[in-house]
């Protein structure tokens, strides 16, 4: 899986495990196995945490 991450210079270094990355999209998509997603991600700076934007 290709994750594309736009470069945002207020966010600190982020690391994405792609296994839990991808269990957590199995969770968000009713258990199905995710071959291919697109998935924009956002930097939450209230809470200070990268979340899913939109799938």
């Amino acid at each position: 899986m290709d994750i594309n991450i736009t470069e945002c210079s207020a966010a600190p270094e982020v690391y994405i495990y792609s296994k839990k990355f991808r269990l957590y999209l199995m969770q968000r998509q009713n258990q199905k196995l995710v071959s291919e997603a697109k998935v924009v991600l956002a930097w939450d700076r209230t809470r200070d945490h990268l979340r899913v934007k939109q799938m």
